[in-house]
C-alpha cells in the first residue's frame, strides 16, 4: 500500500452520477428503484456497538390483509410473516423496546377498505393481544405523515426504527424512506413483512417479485434488510461489553485475550457509492461538478469552542480518551453514531450547509467521495502539529495524498477464520482457501454478504486485482464462485455468534472479527485467523472534519490530541487495530507484535484498498446475483 500509485480512473462520471442521485433523493417521495443503503445497525458485527435506542414499528397488521380482506398477503406466506411479527413483538417486550403499532384508517363511511370500525379494519389478534406502547392512526402510506409518530420517537430519544408489517412495497417502503429522511437508522425484517401480486398500467409483478425488488431497493440506501432471526440476535448482542477489558496478549495461531469490542463493522455497507450511482450513471445526464471545497481558513489563533460534535461508528473511540480530551481542553464531547458509510454520506448530504457535525470517521473510499462533493473541510495543518507523529506511508495514501482532508484513524484487513480441529490442512492463500472448498462438504462454510469483497478475494485467488475491470478476469472469478457455491452453507454478515458457538468451521472474516472469535474460544484453542499471503483487502478509517463543522477549532484539537502517541496507544488497545503513530506501539506491549494488528510489510505492500465506481459495482452485482441464485 505504501508504494501503490493513486487510482488513475477519472472521477468525473462518478461525480456526475453522485450529484444526479442526490437530486433524485431530494425530490423522490414515491417508490423508485434507484435508492440504496442508508442506515443499518449491525450491532453483532460492528465495532463494539453502543446499544442503539430502537423502537419496533408494527405497520398495518390488520384483517384487511388476511383471508376475508380485500388485500390478502401472499408473499412471503402470511402465516410465516405473522409468526415473525409476533416473535419480534415478544422480543421487544422482553428487551423493553418501545413498540408502536400503526393502523391505517379510512374515516369515509363508504370506504371500500380499512373503513373505521369494520372487521377488516381491526388489528389482527396476533398483534392486538400483544403489548404495545403506542397506537398510531394513519390515513396515508407513510406512518410519519400527519401523525404523531415522530414526536413519540423523539420523546424516547430513539435513533433506530425496526419495521415489520404490511405491505412491503407500500406502507413499509414509504415509512422506511420517511424514517431515513428524518435521520433514523432503519431496519426492515424481511420475513416479517409481505405483499401481494399487482397488475396495473405499469405492468405486472408477482408478490414474490414485488417483495424482493422493494427490499433490494430499500437495502441499497435506506434500510438494513435483515431476517427476524438476525434481528433477534442483534438485540441480544447489543449489550455493551465491560469497558475496562484489556488486551494483554494476542497470538494469531493460538488462543488470545481480546477486547470484545474490536469487531469490524460488516463491509457490505462499506462498498462506497458505486452501487448507489449505478442507476444515475445509466441516465446519462450531466449534473455539474462536485461542489465547492470547504476550507478551515483562518482558524489559527481563534478561541476553542465549548463543544465537539462527534459522529462516529458505535463504540469506536476509547472513552478514556474522550474524558481526557474534555479535561485537557474544557470542551464538552457529544457523540452520536452511524452504522454505515452510506448513512454518514447521506447525513452529510442532507444536512449540507447546516452546522451539525464536527469530527466524522469515513473510510478511504468515502474520503475520496466526500471531498469531491465538498463535504469535507480542508485541514489546517498548523493546528495539528502532531501530524509529525504519522508514519511516512500514512501521509501519502492514494485517496488523500498529504492528508489534505483526512488523517488515518486505524486499519484492518479481510482474511479468513477457521476451526483448526475441523480444517486439518494448511491454508495460507486465497487460492488455498478456494481450492479447499470442494473438500469441505462435511464442514459449515460462511461467506460474508459483500459482493465486491467476495468477488475481490476470488479475483485475488486467481492472481488478479480486486479492482480489475478486465471482463476476462471477472468471468474467471464468476466461474470460480459458481464452482464453489455448493460448498458454501451460508452467506451472512452476522456470523460472529455462530462462529463463537462452534457452528461455523470456515469463513471469510475481518481481522477484528476473527480475533474476537478467537478470544471467545481461547479455552478450546481451536481458532486460527489467517491474513492470506499475496493479495487481499486492507481498509482504512479516517478522522475528518465536516465542511460545515460548528466547532472547527475543537475538531482540529481532537485530531491533534489523538495523534499523541500515548493517547493513540489507548485507541490501539481499545480497538485492537493498527494506528498510524508508530511511537504508540512500544506502549501496548505484546499487542504490537500481533501481525493481525500491526501489519507486516507484505500486507502493506501487497494488499489493496477497495475502490468502487458505478461500472465496477454494476458488473460485480450481476456476478453476485448469479452466485446467490446458484
Amino acid at each position: 500500500m505504501c508504494d501503490r500509485a493513486p487510482i488513475s480512473r477519472p472521477l468525473e462520471i462518478y461525480r456526475q452520477a453522485v450529484q444526479f442521485w442526490y437530486k433524485v433523493l431530494e425530490y423522490a417521495t414515491c417508490w423508485d428503484e434507484l435508492v440504496a443503503d442508508d442506515s443499518a445497525r449491525h450491532p453483532e458485527a460492528n465495532r463494539g456497538g453502543v446499544t442503539p435506542k430502537r423502537a419496533l414499528i408494527v405497520i398495518d397488521v390488520q384483517n384487511e390483509y388476511f383471508d376475508g380482506g380485500a388485500l390478502p398477503i401472499t408473499d412471503p406466506s402470511p402465516t410465516h410473516s405473522l409468526a415473525n411479527i409476533g416473535r419480534a413483538m415478544d422480543k421487544a417486550t422482553e428487551r423493553g423496546l418501545p413498540t408502536v403499532v400503526v393502523r391505517h384508517t379510512e374515516h369515509d363511511p363508504d370506504a371500500g377498505m380499512f373503513r373505521e370500525g369494520s372487521d377488516t379494519w381491526r388489528l389482527h389478534r396476533e398483534v392486538d393481544e400483544r403489548r404495545r406502547d403506542h397506537l398510531v392512526e394513519k390515513s396515508l402510506p407513510g406512518s410519519f405523515t400527519d401523525t404523531n409518530l415522530a414526536d413519540i420517537l423523539a420523546s424516547s430519544d430513539i435513533d433506530t426504527v425496526s419495521i415489520v408489517g404490511y405491505m412491503t412495497h407500500m406502507c413499509v417502503d414509504t415509512t422506511a424512506r420517511e424514517a431515513a429522511h428524518r435521520g433514523f437508522s432503519v431496519e426492515i425484517l424481511s420475513d416479517a413483512t409481505g405483499t401481494l401480486a399487482l397488475e396495473n398500467r405499469g405492468g405486472a409483478a408477482t408478490g414474490e417479485e414485488l417483495h424482493r425488488s422493494t427490499l433490494v431497493a430499500q437495502g441499497q440506501f435506506f434500510a438494513d434488510i435483515v431476517s427476524t432471526d438476525e434481528w433477534l440476535s442483534r438485540l441480544d448482542a447489543d449489550r455493551p461489553p465491560p469497558s475496562e477489558t484489556c488486551l494483554p496478549d494476542l497470538d494469531v495461531r493460538k488462543g488470545s485475550t481480546m477486547h470484545p469490542t474490536s469487531a469490524r463493522m460488516n463491509r457490505r455497507e462499506l462498498l462506497g457509492l458505486g452501487a448507489l450511482a449505478v442507476g444515475a450513471a445509466a441516465c446519462g445526464g450531466s449534473t455539474g461538478g462536485g461542489g465547492a471545497t470547504a476550507s478551515s481558513q483562518n482558524l489559527s489563533g481563534k478561541k476553542i469552542e465549548g463543544t465537539l460534535k462527534f459522529y462516529n461508528w458505535a463504540q469506536y473511540v476509547n472513552p478514556v480518551n474522550t474524558k481526557a480530551y474534555e479535561a485537557k481542553t474544557g470542551v464538552h464531547f457529544e457523540e452520536s453514531d452511524f452504522t454505515s458509510n452510506e448513512q454518514l454520506l447521506t447525513k452529510l448530504q442532507t444536512t449540507k450547509g447546516q452546522k451539525t457535525y464536527d469530527i466524522i470517521v469515513p473510510d478511504a473510499d468515502h474520503v475520496r467521495i466526500e471531498k469531491d462533493l465538498g463535504l469535507l473541510m480542508k485541514l489546517d495543518h498548523s493546528l495539528i502539529p502532531n501530524l509529525k507523529n504519522l508514519a511516512p506511508h500514512w501521509t501519502q495514501l492514494p485517496y488523500d495524498p498529504g492528508n489534505v482532508y483526512s488523517v488515518p484513524k486505524d486499519t484492518g484487513i479481510t482474511g479468513f477464520t477457521l476451526r483448526s480441529d475441523r480444517v486439518t490442512v494448511e491454508l495460507h492463500t486465497w487460492k488455498d482457501f478456494f481450492d479447499f472448498l470442494p473438500h469441505a462438504s462435511n464442514l459449515t462454510v460462511n461467506f460474508i454478504e459483500s459482493p465486491s469483497e467476495v468477488i475481490g478475494v476470488a479475483l485475488n485467488s486467481l492472481g488478479y486485482s480486486m479492482n480489475t475491470d478486465d471482463e476476462g478476469q471477472l468471468s474467471q472469478a464468476r466461474d470460480l464462485l459458481l464452482s464453489v457455491k455448493p460448498y458454501v452453507d451460508t452467506v451472512n454478515e452476522v456470523y460472529i455468534n455462530d462462529f463463537q458457538a462452534g457452528k461455523i468451521d470456515l469463513g471469510i472474516t475481518y481481522s477484528g472479527d476473527g480475533l474476537r472469535i478467537q478470544n471467545v474460544r481461547k479455552k478450546e484453542g481451536d481458532i486460527d485467523v489467517v491474513a492470506p499471503e499475496g493479495k487481499s483487502e486492507i481498509w482504512v478509517d479516517n478522522w475528518a472534519i465536516s465542511a460545515y463543522a460548528p466547532d472547527p477549532v475543537a475538531a482540529h484539537a481532537w485530531i491533534n490530541f489523538i495523534l499523541e502517541p500515548d493517547v493513540n496507544a489507548k485507541e490501539m488497545e481499545y480497538n485492537a487495530l493498527e494506528v498510524p503513530t508508530p511511537a504508540s506501539y512500544p506502549l501496548v506491549g505484546e499487542l504490537a507484535k500481533n501481525p493481525l494488528v500491526v501489519f507486516e510489510d507484505r500486507i502493506l505492500n501487497d494488499y489493496e484498498i477497495l475502490f468502487t465506481t458505478p461500472e465496477r459495482q454494476n458488473t460485480r452485482q450481476r456476478i453476485w446475483n448469479e452466485f446467490k441464485a446458484a
